[in-house]
């Protein structure tokens, strides 16, 4: 999209048909087929600013013609193009809001089963008898088998 679609003229150097609205009867035009949700024009000036929409700047003329003419169907195309982004994103809120009521919900089952677990393993009893360990006595210990190759073996 171009930095500016708007262009400077003066009074009769404009189609008057193509151009037809100033920027109160296009804001009134964007309410009444619920475009907006502003109000005031500020959001049609806006836009014109940001180079959203194609419109002419009259300077100089008669009174009621001077200031911006902007183009009807630049303004409802880029108006209808913000609805539907506004609905993609409404779309992509929601599916993100049904995600975090999920992990909400996980999180506190999460913690509701650790808190159990801490009190079950609080509420076992305490081993008292210690385990002794093994006693080997030295003298009937075995000497450990040592492995002999298959040749040296005799045979009896």
């Amino acid at each position: 999209m171009s930095k500016s679609k708007v262009a400077k003229v003066k009074h009769g150097e404009f189609d008057p048909q193509k151009y037809s609205l100033n920027t109160n009867e296009a804001f009134l035009l964007l309410k009444e087929r619920g475009l907006t949700k502003a109000d005031n024009e500020q959001v049609v000036q806006r836009w014109l600013k940001q180079g959203k929409i194609e419109a002419v700047l009259v300077k100089k003329g008669v009174q009621n013609e001077r200031g911006y003419q902007i183009n009807e169907a630049s303004l409802l195309e880029h108006a209808e193009t913000q609805v539907k982004k506004r609905g993609e994103w409404k779309q992509e809120l929601d599916e993100a809001n049904q995600k975090i009521a999920f992990l909400e919900a996980r999180i506190q089952e999460l913690l509701e089963k650790e808190t159990k677990n801490k009190e079950a393993i609080k509420s076992e009893p305490e081993r008292t008898e210690a385990i002794a360990p093994i006693k080997v006595d030295p003298k009937k210990r075995k000497a450990p088998i040592k492995k002999v190759a298959p040749e040296v073996v005799e045979k009896t």
